[in-house]
């Protein structure tokens, strides 16, 4: 594998992603980051933790298609040090080499085939504006049950019943409902976990609408070239 990126493009996204994978595990795969450079010009970068995953898309001169598993915080750490261009190159011994300017570094990775693949996104997804999402969750988002009880909810049941998006939470001893009109074909439901709001909103930086769908394993929102999941 070997690509040339713009180091303030590849930055952002790689900050996000990386967010999600695990800083103290014994499970490898879960503190490294899935960079893969496709023969399209788009390299998607991918990381999970044991909560949710994060997915993101950037433009690259993809010079040889290929794919590496990279520690997420120390790839991280050494792109916010670098400027201008980055090229990144890999050699059949899973090392990647990471030059920009008269920086070169060097850094052990893994192959791409240890790493869990996602099921892609269903189709017929929800589409709805970011603002509607934020804040119907953040209407009853205080009801949400903070501990693990009897007859609490560590989350939102999110409930889309054909021409409205209806949000309820409760911690047993009260609730809370909010609801918007979007329309969707087929009526769906999932229960959304309070506490991947924060990554939600950061998937949502800077974006207008955001498409949520459900499979029978897992939640998905995405947004623009971005995509959160998580086991359902």
């Amino acid at each position: 594998m070997r690509l040339v990126i713009d180091r303030a493009n590849l930055l952002g996204e790689l900050r996000l992603v990386a967010s999600a994978a695990e800083t103290r595990t014994t499970v490898p795969r879960l503190g490294h980051l899935r960079l893969e450079a496709r023969a399209d010009g788009v390299v998607q970068l991918t990381a999970q933790s044991l909560e949710y995953g994060l997915t993101s898309a950037v433009e690259a001169h993809v010079q040889e298609p290929g794919g590496i598993c990279l520690p997420a915080k120390s790839f991280l750490q050494l792109v916010a040090t670098l400027d201008g261009a980055i090229t990144v190159g890999v050699d059949r011994n899973q090392y990647a080499t990471i030059t920009a300017g008269r920086s070169r570094s060097r850094m052990p990775g893994e192959a791409i085939d240890g790493f869990t693949q996602l099921e892609p996104m269903p189709e017929g997804a929800t589409g709805l504006t970011v603002e509607t999402l934020l804040r119907l969750v953040s209407y009853v988002s205080f009801a949400g049950d903070r501990e693990e009880s009897r007859f609490g909810i560590k989350g939102a049941l999110i409930r889309f019943t054909g021409d409205q998006l209806v949000c309820v939470a409760t911690d047993g001893n009260r609730l809370a409902l909010a609801w918007a009109p979007v329309a969707v074909a087929t009526p769906y439901e999932f229960l959304f976990p309070l506490a991947a709001m924060q990554s939600i909103q950061k998937l949502v930086e800077d974006q207008e609408r955001v498409c949520m769908a459900a499979s029978a394993n897992h939640i998905f929102v995405a947004a623009g070239s971005r995509l959160w999941w998580r086991r359902s």
